[in-house]
């Protein structure tokens, strides 16, 4: 049976019933419509970040992308992976040829198909400086290839974000190793002065309501940073994380979250939307 909390980043969630990790796109497709024949609920699991779990085990089918690790190169600049690549090996691999485009994704967990969807990236820039074509599994199961146009991707949020990222087709530019390099490792550095890095986590876990007025910011002034529930705290380094500092449950998250937005309420005004999927 699967266990939750060995494939979450933040280590928490309850067991699954039901899992399935197809081997190939196809044998993907095959299951969904399988699943969807039936009436079935299902929930797709990638890398395992950007998810916050309950405790109670899942009744819907939980389908892993895990398997889903083919890779080509088109040519020199030009690559196709499946969704179920990680978005770590693919900046990893790109900067050991000097390549530039997707250093801005340096430190993201999870995988490409995932990164695709949301827009992955921060203040160096977002996958979407790369992407030019993706594969897509649309809701009533039709298997469509399309071309990236301007405006298909925004904060946090893609044209097809109702749709399953089957694969993607990403453009780098030449440069160097040196250089390619040089970039990631700035980037790590800031990320290491302004991130919860040793602790596990979900990731960011609310929208940023504007870019004036980001979540972690509004949760700081509110007073949060250092709130603790069980094994769920609201980091002191960047308030927009709910760290696991040790025996963390998906019901410490939940509650801290609902905790969370409630005082930002009171003190701001604001409704913080999730940005993390959450699974009960």
């Amino acid at each position: 049976m699967l266990d939750l909390r060995e494939r979450l980043t933040a280590k928490i969630g309850g067991p699954v019933a039901e899992a399935h990790e197809p081997a190939t796109v196809a044998e993907l497709v095959a299951l969904l419509d399988r699943l969807r024949s039936a009436g079935r609920a299902f929930k797709i699991l990638a890398g395992g970040s950007n998810i916050v779990a309950g405790d109670a085990p899942q009744q819907d089918a939980i389908v892993s992308l895990r398997g889903l690790r083919r890779f080509e190169m088109l040519s020199e600049f030009l690559w196709r992976a499946e969704a179920g690549v990680p978005l770590g090996e693919m900046v990893a691999r790109s900067a050991r040829r000097g390549l530039t485009g997707l250093e801005c994704c340096h430190g993201v967990p999870g995988s490409l198909g995932a990164a695709v969807r949301i827009n992955a990236g921060g203040k160096w820039g977002t996958i979407a400086g790369v992407l030019r074509e993706v594969t897509l599994l649309t809701p009533g199961g039709e298997v469509v290839r399309r071309s990236v146009a301007p405006g298909d991707c925004v904060y946090r949020k893609t044209a097809w974000w109702n749709d399953l990222v089957l694969e993607a087709t990403l453009e780098f530019a030449p440069s160097d190793s040196a250089t390619t390099k040089a970039k990631i490792d700035a980037v790590h550095e800031h990320k290491k002065t302004t991130q919860p890095l040793a602790f596990p986590s979900a990731g960011c876990i609310f929208r940023n309501p504007s870019a004036e007025r980001p979540a972690g910011r509004l949760i700081d002034q509110a007073g949060l940073k250092g709130t603790r529930v069980g094994g769920a705290l609201v980091s002191p380094l960047h308030a927009n994380y709910i760290v696991n500092v040790g025996g963390a449950t998906g019901g410490d998250f939940l509650a801290l979250m609902v905790l969370v937005q409630a005082r930002v309420r009171e003190f701001h005004g604001i409704e913080l939307e999730h940005e993390v999927e959450v699974w009960n």
